[in-house]
């Protein structure tokens, strides 16, 4: 976002982190490519500007069956959140990413004992007590199923666990939908447990109150054996 009023940073360094190599532009007429078992996690956008980042998200399955909320039968697994930019704001970048079916989550990275998953900007430093965000979609974490993590470090002391209400420090894919201090995005179903599907906001805190120049974001799961989607962050940084 650009020029918006609400309470967002100062200025920012804004990134979506996704499986998969950066693309600029769809190619005319590429052959589909072939489904991989995991994608690389690499940068797909990157940029210095006085916003942040919003973002809608829900859910394919209840404790029943399969979402469908629209009037078309030939569908399943329909659901809708609603975006709530802030009033003045301006849309620079935009992304969609969809998991229609639980049992085929190709293409994205698997997280177990033996992987896990990080992220290390390039060419960012964060200033000493800067303030920022960063979220986490993931798909197959069991709710009360212990022993997953989301850390952050800025290359100076120890990394430092994300937590908050909606996600314990060793169980932060636990199949839900949450962000800090704001409200809820509108979406239908609004299930308290999305069954394997998690899309959460942190509030970074005083991870970032020593600075460094090599913030680094790391996923790990002991017991469950889920997949890792997007992590985007926007912090108060400098180039």
């Amino acid at each position: 976002m650009r020029n918006s009023p609400g309470p967002l940073l100062r200025r920012a360094t804004v990134g979506v982190l996704a499986p998969g190599v950066f693309c600029a532009r769809a190619r005319a007429a590429a052959p589909p490519a072939p489904e991989a078992p995991r994608l690389p996690f690499a940068e797909r956008y990157h940029a210095l500007q006085h916003g942040g980042i919003v973002r809608a998200a829900g859910t394919a399955v209840s404790t029943r069956s399969y979402v469908d909320v629209d009037s078309n039968p030939d569908t399943y697994s329909s659901s809708r959140a609603k975006v709530r930019p802030p009033d003045g704001a301006r849309v620079t970048y935009a992304r969609l990413y969809w998991g229609g079916n639980p049992t085929l989550w190709d293409g994205f990275g698997t997280l177990d004992a033996r992987f896990g998953q990080e992220a290390r900007p390039r060419g960012v430093r964060v200033p000493k007590g800067a303030s920022g965000r960063a979220a986490l979609v993931s798909h197959g974490g069991d709710r009360g199923r212990r022993a997953d993590s989301l850390t952050v470090s800025t290359g100076r002391g120890p990394n430092t666990v994300l937590t908050d209400a909606a996600n314990p420090r060793d169980g932060v894919l636990n199949s839900t939908i949450s962000a800090p201090r704001t409200p809820p995005s509108r979406r239908e179903p609004s299930c308290s447990n999305t069954l394997g599907y998690g899309s959460d906001v942190f509030d970074l805190g005083t991870a970032l109150r020593r600075g460094g120049d090599q913030p680094a974001f790391r996923l790990v799961s002991q017991r469950d054996a889920a997949w890792a989607g997007v992590l985007f962050r926007a912090v108060d940084a400098t180039e």
